[in-house]
Parts: C-alpha cells; sequence; structure tokens
C-alpha cells in the first residue's frame, strides 16, 4: 500500500512550484525529479533567480520533512529529502539546518545508500568557519562513502573541500592542501559551478595560512570571478575580506583597511549578514592593531552584534578584540575576565584560540597589555573568575567596551 501524506505536507511533487498540492499520493519518481533539479540547478543558476523559485516552498519544506522524519511518516524517504535541501538553508543563512539533518542522521542504518549518508553527513561537516573537529570526522566518513559507491563527483568534491576548511582551522596546513588540491581537481572537471568557486577560495586561504600570497592572490581573484559571473552573490561578498587578509598579511595594511570597508558596505546592502560579520570582524582587527582604537572599537561592536544574531559566530575572536580595547583604556581586570572566557569558551567548543594572522595578533597585543598592567597572580585570577563567567556575563562585559 503506498503512503500518503498528510493535506498540508504535499509537497513533494510541486517543489519550485510555491504550492501546496493536495491530497496527493506520494509520488518518488516525481519528487526524486523536483529535489535532484532543485540541486542541480543550483550549481549553475544566479542564487537570486534560483531562491525566487524555491524560497517560496519553506514551509512546505518544514512540514514534509516534519512529517516524513517522525516514526509514522517515511524516514527513508525524508533522508533523501534532507539531503537535496542542503543549498536552501545554507543560501537563507537559517540556522535551523543543523537541527534537520541532526533528525536524519538518526534514521541513518546500513541500509541507507552511502550517496544518501554522505549528504547528511556533509551537511553537518559544514561549518561558515570549518571550526571544529566533530565537523571534520562527518566529513571523512562522507569521502570514505563516496570513494566507496563511486559516482557523483561533485559531491566528492564539496565533502573534500570542507575537510580542506577544516583541517586548515586547526592549523593542518600539509593536509588542508591535500585535500584542497583533490576537491580542485574533481570540481574543475565538473565544470564552472558555485561549488567550484567556494572550492577556489578555500584553496586560497589555505594557500595564505601556508604563506604563499601569490597563490592565495590568484586562487582567491578566480573565485571572486566564478562567483560574480555565476550570480553568487552572497559568497563574492565574503570572499571579498579574503582579499583584505590578503593585503594585511603582506604588511600593506591601509589596503586592507580600504578593501575591508569596501567588504563592509557592500555586505551591508547587499543584506548579507555572514559576509557582513566577516568584513566587519577583519575591519576591527586591522583598525585595532593599527592603533585606531575608537573607529575599532566600532567595528568590533558591530561584529559582536552581527556574531550574536548568526548564533555567537566565533564569539570568542570577537571578544579578544573588544578586551584589547578595554586594555588600552586601562580596564585590563575586565579585559582579562574576558580572556580567561574567551579561552574556556573555545576549549569547550573545540575552537582553535588564534584561527589566522589577525588573531594571532589580536591575541598577542592583548596578553602583552596584560602582562603590562598586572602581576601575573592578579592576571591569572582575573582569567579564572572569568572562566567562570556564564555567557550572559560575558557578552554584557564585552558590549560595555
Amino acid at each position: 500500500m503506498q503512503r500518503r501524506q498528510p493535506d498540508d505536507t504535499s509537497w513533494y511533487a510541486s517543489y519550485g512550484s510555491g504550492r501546496v498540492v493536495r491530497e496527493m499520493p506520494l509520488n518518488p519518481v516525481a519528487w526524486a525529479y523536483s529535489c535532484t533539479n532543485a540541486e542541480r540547478s543550483w550549481a549553475t543558476t544566479p542564487t537570486l533567480d534560483w531562491l525566487a523559485v524555491y524560497e517560496p516552498d519553506l514551509d512546505n519544506l518544514r512540514a514534509a520533512l516534519g512529517w516524513s522524519l517522525s516514526p509514522d511518516g517515511d524516514p527513508a524517504l525524508g533522508m533523501k529529502l534532507a539531503g537535496h535541501t542542503f543549498w536552501l538553508w545554507r543560501e537563507l543563512e537559517l540556522q535551523e539546518l543543523r537541527r534537520w539533518f541532526e533528525l536524519a542522521l538518526t534514521f541513518v542504518d546500513d541500509a541507507t545508500p552511502p550517496s544518501v549518508e554522505a549528504r547528511i553527513r556533509i551537511a553537518l561537516g559544514w561549518d561558515f568557519m570549518g571550526r571544529t573537529r566533530e565537523r571534520l570526522s562527518h566529513n571523512l566518513r562522507a569521502i570514505a562513502l563516496l570513494r566507496q559507491a563511486g559516482g557523483e563527483p561533485d559531491l566528492l568534491g564539496q565533502a573534500l573541500m570542507e575537510a580542506g576548511k577544516a583541517t586548515s582551522r586547526h592549523r593542518d596546513v600539509a593536509e588542508a592542501e591535500r585535500y584542497s588540491d583533490e576537491a580542485l581537481s574533481v570540481l574543475r572537471r565538473c565544470g564552472r559551478t558555485k561549488r567550484l568557486a567556494t572550492a577556489l577560495q578555500i584553496a586560497g586561504s589555505i594557500r595564505r595560512d601556508a604563506e604563499d600570497m601569490k597563490a592565495a592572490q590568484a586562487l582567491t581573484e578566480e573565485a571572486l570571478a566564478l562567483s560574480k559571473a555565476l550570480g553568487h552573490d552572497r559568497m563574492h561578498d565574503t570572499w571579498e575580506s579574503q582579499l583584505a587578509l590578503i593585503a594585511f598579511a603582506g604588511g600593506r595594511m591601509a589596503e586592507a583597511i580600504d578593501i575591508a570597508r569596501r567588504a563592509v558596505e557592500t555586505s551591508r546592502r547587499h543584506g548579507f549578514l555572514e559576509a557582513e560579520y566577516v568584513a566587519r570582524y577583519y575591519l576591527a582587527s586591522f583598525l585595532i592593531l593599527d592603533d585606531q582604537i575608537e573607529p575599532g572599537r566600532a567595528a568590533a561592536l558591530g561584529a559582536f552584534e552581527l556574531s550574536h544574531a548568526l548564533g555567537h559566530l566565533q564569539l570568542p575572536y570577537s571578544i579578544y578584540q573588544l578586551a584589547l580595547v578595554l586594555a588600552v583604556h586601562g580596564e585590563a581586570d575586565t579585559a582579562a575576565r574576558l580572556v580567561g572566557f574567551a579561552d574556556g569558551y573555545a576549549d569547550q567548543h573545540q575552537l582553535t584560540r588564534t584561527r589566522t594572522g589577525t588573531a594571532i595578533a589580536i591575541r598577542g597585543r592583548l596578553a602583552e597589555r596584560l602582562h603590562s598592567a598586572m602581576a601575573p597572580e592578579a592576571c591569572q585570577n582575573a582569567m579564572a573568575a572569568g572562566a567562570a563567567w556564564s555567557e550572559q556575563e560575558a557578552v554584557a562585559a564585552a558590549e560595555a567596551a
């Protein structure tokens, strides 16, 4: 007997139409076509055009996932459905992405097709900043599944590039280069797609970490050109900040500040919160390190607000910035408490304390300020007190900077 979904979840056969087809029997063929077509078309369709087709179905999608990923639903179908919806959640910057894929993972078993599990793993392995070891393990599992199953090179390339990003965040640069090089090799054979643009950007950031600035510049510029040609506006705005980092690493501070300012304005005008956060964070770092403390403080507070709105994205790194501002203003005790909280938060959430050259420079200058302003024992006591702070206490102290 064929399952019938409830009236308000008849989404499958009409995905992309912006409407609900009521009382339609579940049609696996129609569903599979529409969902895979959505994922396939994302790769080369200008993002705003793509969203105009698929965003109107968002509530239907939620209802469909809620029904299928339940004991009375059809988990096998739900897992497949979830796997093809990753890019919709990403393009809309919706944090519920992780909740749906964590739910889908609970239904994975030995009978789950490798490509279905791999899609779920890649979604759970994705992280905007590639922060935790846990996320890396999902990508490594996806890579193993896709190698075993064969086919779907674009999906393998995505898993490889995310593994490269994650390993680079933990300073495993040589390993990151291996993943990144293979990802580029695989994805270049798949054509000019948004996945390739993303892989180029990640490769550029890895080359920057390896201090190969010439290669970093070339890869980043290729990523920006391809993303612009494909209408991948949100990621284009995010990656502009990469050029600012390259200028900073090359000792060109004024250029870095100018690029970061332009990136803030562009992302703000387009309404891309993640891109604006990245640009504001780097602008704040550059200004503070250039001893432009008040403009740096304003930029840091703006980044801190966006971090909060985005689920505390890179929270410790923004706190280090504001702690340095406090230390410069003579409030060493509060600054040390914020450092203690940020260090503890980073360790608890498996984040590297200093991920980029700017973070290393901010953390190093902060340590110098605290050591010159406080006795070692007083500094340690303040940091220990801060480590015991609640998130609310730390946020309130940082916002008062």
